[in-house]
């Protein structure tokens, strides 16, 4: 099992094997993948989940569904990997839950949202997973959760004050160990794996945004970056439509807007980025596979404890909340850093070492360990 230890919080160890009866099903059915509806950042989640259904679907799962509001990626994508979309909103009539796992019969479902969604038990759904950001006791307080799935750099919590006994800590899984991301990203990294590459002639700065932001603070930002130096300047925005719109329209100037590109376009606009300022979130990850150098840019305390874990491994560097908010202090900061050479260099090569490359596959493998263990009850 995989969960926090008090003696080394950072500790993960190793799935165990658990031996079962003879005739026990090896895989699951049906597998979905669901993503609630209420996420703003569905393009980084599509991304995500498509990673894991892909993975289960090389696990030789027959049949494999994601279920979430439709991308631009979408059907497309999925049909490529004979993955079954199912759009949770057609028509612009919602879907619930309860439905889908109806219709769909699945005996295992990974579900990424908020809170764990309200359905009745079925005889033949074998493991409910949870997919989150962050730690919370209620995630693991509802008895559907069979398993919690915390991909990533995690804040432990405070042990004195959790309420669950340390049996039901041990569903917990979390770590880089589980970072799924596209086999895609993985075709083609040689770009990415030149860490002796210098910056690119044409500077590229990408601002990668997949939270709420006040439309003010990009545009502070944006200004920054053109009064640090001359260079292309590219928004990554994985947020909704409409306030998608309203950053561009709060935005003046030659600004290169990216609102839910191609898959593969996605990834080689990250690649080809000389600089990464991102707000925290799920876009973080892809941009330290590619071997990026990276400045974060958190809203908030929780934030920016998550964004010091990356930084501690020479992965990234944190600008906080407080000097994001002064300009001056900002130019200062970007300036010293943004023309910094071997910052540049130490940061791309830090950054490999942070997210693994089979984290879909390790993924999978834990789930159907307990998905065996489950039907061997």
């Amino acid at each position: 099992m995989v969960f926090w230890k008090k003696k080394d919080k950072n500790h993960s160890s190793s799935p165990q094997e658990i031996q079962l009866a003879p005739g026990t099903p090896a895989r699951p059915d049906h597998v979905l993948v669901w993503i609630d509806a209420a996420y703003a950042d569905l393009p980084a989640r599509f991304v995500r989940g498509l990673a894991l259904a892909e993975a289960f679907r090389q696990a030789a799962v027959p049949n494999v569904t994601l279920a979430c509001l439709p991308t631009r990626n979408l059907p497309g994508a999925a049909e490529e990997r004979n993955i079954h979309w199912l759009n949770i909103r057609p028509n612009g009539a919602p879907v619930l839950f309860s439905e889908i796992l109806e219709t769909t019969q699945a005996d295992l479902v990974l579900a990424d949202c908020l809170t764990p969604p309200r359905f009745q038990p079925t005889p033949w759904l074998a493991l409910f997973a949870l997919i989150s950001d962050s730690y919370s006791d209620s995630l693991l307080a509802s008895s559907a959760v069979d398993s919690l799935l915390l991909p990533g750099l995690v804040s432990p919590p405070v042990f004195a004050a959790l309420s669950l006994p340390p049996s039901r800590m041990a569903d917990c899984f979390h770590g880089t160990r589980y970072l799924p991301l596209p086999a895609l990203y993985f075709a083609d990294k040689a770009k990415a794996d030149d860490a002796s590459a210098g910056p690119p002639e044409e500077k590229r700065f990408l601002i990668a945004v997949s939270v709420h932001v006040n439309p003010d603070s990009i545009a502070m930002l944006v200004e920054c970056l053109r009064e640090s130096g001359t260079g292309r300047i590219q928004i990554l925005a994985d947020v909704s439509q409409t306030a998608a719109d309203r950053l561009r329209d709060s935005l003046a100037g030659d600004i290169e807007w990216l609102h839910d590109p191609p898959l593969g376009g996605r990834w080689q606009i990250i690649r080809e980025a000389s600089w990464i300022l991102s707000y925290p979130g799920l876009p973080v990850y892809e941009c330290l596979l590619a071997g990026q150098s990276v400045i974060l840019l958190p809203r908030s305390d929780p934030e920016e404890r998550i964004c010091r874990l990356v930084e501690s491994r020479g992965a990234a560097r944190v600008i906080p909340a407080q000097i994001t908010s002064d300009k001056e202090k900002l130019k200062t900061c970007l300036n010293g850093w943004l023309h910094d050479e071997t910052l540049y260099q130490n940061l791309r090569q830090n950054a490999r070492e942070v997210v693994e490359g089979n984290g879909a596959r390790n993924t999978v493998e834990i789930l159907l360990n307990r998905f065996r263990h489950r039907k061997g009850k």
